[in-house]
């Protein structure tokens, strides 16, 4: 090793005294890779998506464990897996049974992919420059209620409204797995695979 370095000192490691003349002038920045992050804030959507198929550690995700991501995560805030959560978006109950974990992974990273016309929404953009994606769920002469999930209806009047018309994006938000760790994320899928008994 003392050779090759010598030989290519461009690869040396840098001594503790180096690293911190370097810092003090400002030629060194810490690689992104060893940031600390928080969950997987640090992981692209395609890591992730490849961790989940391909990565071995997944067959050791446990699905008790993910009941309580479930909640971690704000699934329950908008969908009912047996007897957690609330009826806005689709029952993911039988999720595991009816679907593939190619499919339940993609939806949960992509959302806006392939969006069911069950619940395609609607996107308001207010002349303040709001955008707000969801339903309206009454409609008044001036005014509509607007209902953004996991929120209460806004009411937003009419001469508010600058464009109003179907949305090409899923009101289900991307990032939810951000803040998980992967194998946080391997237990969540796995308790919607194995389905309400886990």
């Amino acid at each position: 090793k003392k050779l090759a370095y010598e030989r290519i000192p461009d690869y040396a490691p840098l001594t503790l005294d180096q690293l911190a003349e370097n810092a003090n002038r400002g030629g060194y920045q810490r690689a992104g890779i060893f940031a600390k992050q928080q969950g997987v804030q640090g992981v692209s959507e395609q890591e992730i998506f490849e961790y989940m198929m391909y990565d071995p550690m997944t067959l050791k995700a446990d699905p008790a464990k993910g009941a309580e991501i479930y909640e971690k995560a704000k699934c329950a805030d908008c969908h009912r897996f047996g007897n957690r959560g609330k009826d806005f978006g689709p029952d993911l109950t039988t999720i595991g049974s009816r679907f593939k974990r190619k499919d339940l992974v993609e939806a949960v990273l992509w959302p806006s992919k392939t969006i069911s016309d069950l619940y395609a929404a609607e996107e308001v953009v207010l002349t303040n420059g709001n955008t707000y994606i969801g339903n309206v769920v009454a409609e008044e002469p001036n005014a509509i209620h607007f209902q953004v999930i996991p929120n209460p209806p806004l009411k937003i009047p009419k001469n508010q409204i600058a464009k109003r018309g179907p949305s090409k994006r899923s009101p289900m938000n991307e990032g939810l797995l951000d803040g998980l760790s992967m194998a946080e994320i391997a237990n969540l899928f796995a308790y919607l695979q194995a389905g309400t008994e886990a």
